[in-house]
């Protein structure tokens, strides 16, 4: 798995026959990706760790060691996953998610480029969003008592309590890497002309955080619409954000977003 580039999975798309190892949200974008690419003929189906409800969905236990399988999971699952397939016996598999944009939304129009933090955070769409990643963030360098329970209250209208709370823990794991000075492996992924995060939010309140003035970046032209109507999560807790959180939770939210964005 190491060293593969996006080039590299489309090329293993448009030649292998392949099962989606997670039939979520991420997996079902990629299957998505897939059938604009025009290879949906290659696709095999769904597998799941444990026996699913869904029929059509395969445990990963009785799939055919000598097919190539792409792992569809956020990093939260994603080594449980990997080392599930190991155990396995698959030869050939990999992680579709530092990929996932760049697959449904087409390459970028340049990589690699410089951002200015603060002047690119004061002027980003999903201001909510970003506000509540900020709380979380504060509430683990101690600065407040309240930001994690509004960070997973978010997170739970989209997915299990029990993922959101492992969401908060990734971040925890993520700002003693900061701490320590570990740079990070991927560009974040923006629309400079737009000004919305296609991914990376975590990232850049984190640079934001520890007062580190740029962040590399890959620039899409993408419509902000269009890449809403495909990746609809930051959209949802923006707009949703008065049914998910509690009274003193959006005031809080509101007050922080004063304070990032005046």
């Amino acid at each position: 798995m190491n060293n593969i580039t996006c080039e590299d999975i489309r090329n293993l798309i448009s030649s292998r026959k392949f099962f989606v190892y997670g039939a979520g949200g991420h997996g079902r974008k990629f299957v998505d990706a897939v059938k604009r690419m025009g290879y949906y003929s290659h696709f095999l189906g769904y597998a799941e760790s444990h026996k699913s409800e869904n029929s059509t969905i395969k445990q990963i236990n009785d799939i055919d060691r000598n097919i190539c399988i792409f792992i569809a999971a956020h990093e939260i699952n994603l080594r449980v996953m990997i080392q599930t397939v190991k155990t396995l016996g698959f030869t050939e598999y990999y992680s579709i998610y530092p990929f996932l944009i760049e697959l449904c939304c087409g390459d970028p129009i340049e990589r690699d480029i410089t951002i200015y933090v603060e002047p690119f955070l004061k002027i980003c769409h999903s201001k909510n969003y970003l506000s509540i990643i900020d709380l979380a963030i504060e509430s683990i360098a101690g600065f407040n008592t309240y930001g994690e329970k509004i960070y997973v209250d978010m997170f739970r209208a989209t997915s299990s309590e029990s993922t959101a709370k492992n969401r908060f823990m990734l971040l925890k794991k993520r700002m003693v890497e900061y701490e320590n000075g570990c740079e990070e492996q991927y560009s974040i992924k923006v629309n400079t002309n737009e000004n919305f995060i296609l991914d990376g939010a975590h990232r850049l309140v984190l640079a934001h955080h520890f007062g580190i003035p740029t962040i590399m970046a890959d620039d899409y032209s993408i419509k902000r619409d269009i890449y809403n109507s495909i990746f609809h999560q930051e959209l949802f807790y923006s707009q949703n954000i008065i049914n998910i959180l509690d009274t003193e939770e959006l005031r809080i939210v509101r007050k922080k977003r004063k304070v990032l964005f005046g």
